[in-house]
């Protein structure tokens, strides 16, 4: 028999469908990718006159349009520790942002892990024969531990390994250079990988483990401690992640750890030194600074507006032109060299503006509108803080 239920108040929130099986999402928890990004997620949306398309986003990232008949994220997520939210389309409407987790952890293929016995065991999505060309490392405060898997080699969803003496907080399952998943030990993974990257010894070899490894880097605490590292090491760290394989998560993993980042005079001057050192000798391979210049832009104004003052102006000319072709796709500075050297700049920057306002949905009059005043030029002022009379020097040079 038909029956009507009423409700005190409107469903919100989000719940997984998973194998015929509902469960609920909270809010205030993490969202394991192997766990939860498999199963297919529902989302309680608030009701409104117009119905706006809604985006998934981790953190600033946006990942997907969620769709009526819910989503399934696996695949879609970077899972560096940042949190998942949805959200409206239009930007920076910071309060219809719903948040979904706390933060996003990149398991792969691990279903989970825990110490029995005298042994760690993975639990897996899919069975794995255990090879010469297979890693475990775990890692801890305590620093990063290489396990001896047990005598066990045949393929199989479970994966066992000889417990070290000290302390294991998570576990990073390679074959090869290829990341195969994690396995997480600690009750709590932020503050984990926090005293992990701040007291663990072998910096700056930890923090490329919890790149490659994909620990949640971005989380606010981790992210805290690992400036602090950046800022006193000479470099080293720097050194590292520039070093990191090119792909789309390495590039958003330091994007996001450099934004607020600002490095000493020292360093500043040292980047620019290795990149026209590179540029006189003829190196087919980008420098440092050209890798960081594509990557993050705005940390990048805040070092050239002073290593820039320590170099001849004709070296100081060459060198942002070289540099503002980082910023431009290949189509960008293909579009770009046949004009000359004074709309050069005009051009890129054009280009960066309708990638821009595709990107984000903004209005270009809305923009044009607001003049200094628009969220864009604010975001722009806040991050970079350039020296305002080495800036217009640049710009008069480009």
């Amino acid at each position: 028999m038909p029956a009507t239920l009423s409700l005190a108040r409107a469903p919100d929130g989000a719940v997984l469908r998973d194998q015929g099986e509902w469960r609920p999402l909270d809010s205030t928890a993490d969202f394991f990718t192997a766990r939860d990004g498999r199963a297919r997620l529902w989302i309680y949306l608030p009701e409104a006159e117009e119905s706006p398309d809604w985006i998934v986003f981790e953190g600033p990232r946006s990942v997907m349009t969620y769709r009526e008949q819910g989503v399934v994220l696996d695949r879609k997520l970077l899972g560096f520790g940042e949190e998942l939210a949805v959200a409206p389309r239009q930007f920076n409407v910071n309060e219809s942002r719903l948040p979904l987790a706390r933060l996003v952890v990149h398991t792969g293929e691990v279903l989970g892990g825990e110490c029995m016995d005298g042994d760690i065991r993975l639990r897996l999505t899919t069975p794995i024969g255990w090879t010469e060309q297979h890693r475990a490392l775990a890692w801890s405060e305590q620093g990063v531990m290489a396990l001896v898997p047990t005598a066990n080699t045949i393929a199989s969803t479970e994966l066992s390994f000889v417990s070290p003496k000290e302390r294991v907080d998570g576990v990073c399952l390679f074959h090869g250079s290829a990341l195969l998943g994690s396995a997480i030990l600690a009750a709590d993974l932020a503050a984990a990988t926090t005293l992990f990257l701040a007291n663990a010894p072998g910096w700056p070899d930890t923090l490329r483990l919890a790149a490659l490894g994909r620990l949640p880097l971005l989380a606010p605490s981790v992210v805290s401690a690992t400036l602090v590292k950046l800022r006193a090491d000479g470099g080293k760290g720097l050194q590292t992640l520039g070093s990191l394989p090119a792909s789309p998560a390495g590039s958003h993993v330091i994007g996001r750890l450099l934004e607020r980042w600002d490095a000493g005079p020292k360093l500043g001057e040292s980047l620019l030194e290795g990149f026209l050192r590179a540029e006189r000798d003829g190196s087919a391979q980008s420098s440092l600074l050209e890798r960081l210049v594509a990557a993050v832009p705005c940390s990048m104004v805040r070092v050239l507006a002073r290593a820039l003052q320590s170099i001849p102006n004709n070296d100081r000319r060459r060198a942002v032109d070289r540099l503002i072709r980082c910023l431009g796709s290949r189509d960008t500075v293909g579009l770009a060299a046949g004009v000359s050297e004074a709309q050069f700049a005009e051009v890129v920057e054009q280009a960066l503006l309708d990638n821009a306002l595709q990107t984000t949905g903004l209005d270009r009059n809305f923009l044009a509108s607001k003049l200094d005043a628009s969220i864009a030029s604010l975001a722009w002022l806040n991050a970079s803080k350039p020296v305002p009379e080495l800036m217009t020097k640049i710009s008069r040079q480009c």
